[in-house]
């Protein structure tokens, strides 16, 4: 992804708020650590209208998001892509469940590298978050993919004998 990234010109440290639906309590989260940890916003929304009327970004390319998250000090984000690109770069962020038929991806993905201390529901208002040991997600990370891989070539083995 570093390859294709288009580099951000970060003046200030920021949070990245990444959603794809407007959802009033991540909105209220998002500002209030924004406000506790001294951090910008700059917010990348897939509707019409702006959730804060700060940095807003719409229909970015994935070029762009991709340069937005690198950039990013913490992420909240309702998104998949979110979720699993601010695993990919390190990033500190918590993952807004939403929507539980859409977020079962984000959040299987999240139980299965360890983070699922990094799902926040409905009911959740703690902005406490530990630092990521990001050393123990990529052992878990690495494990998962393993999996994976294998299981792609045990099917692609038996569908190839058939």
């Amino acid at each position: 992804f570093d390859q294709i990234m288009h580099k951000v010109d970060k003046r200030h440290p920021y949070l990245l708020f990444f959603t794809l639906s407007h959802n009033a309590q991540a909105q209220s989260i998002a500002y209030r650590y924004a406000k506790e940890q001294g951090l910008d916003i700059v917010e990348i929304v897939s509707f019409q209208i702006s959730a804060f009327n700060f940095r807003t970004k719409q229909a970015v390319s994935v070029e762009r998001l991709l340069g937005y998250i690198a950039a990013a000090d913490f992420i909240v984000t309702t998104s998949f892509h979110g979720t699993a690109l601010s695993v990919l770069y390190n990033k500190e962020f918590v993952y807004f469940a939403d929507n539980p038929q859409v977020g079962e991806r984000s959040t299987d993905l999240l139980k299965s590298i360890g983070l699922d201390n990094r799902v926040i529901d409905k009911d959740d208002n703690d902005l406490s978050f530990d630092p990521i040991d990001y050393t123990k997600v990529q052992i878990q990370l690495d494990a998962a993919c393993s999996h994976s891989k294998n299981f792609i070539l045990r099917s692609l083995l038996c569908h190839s004998s058939q």
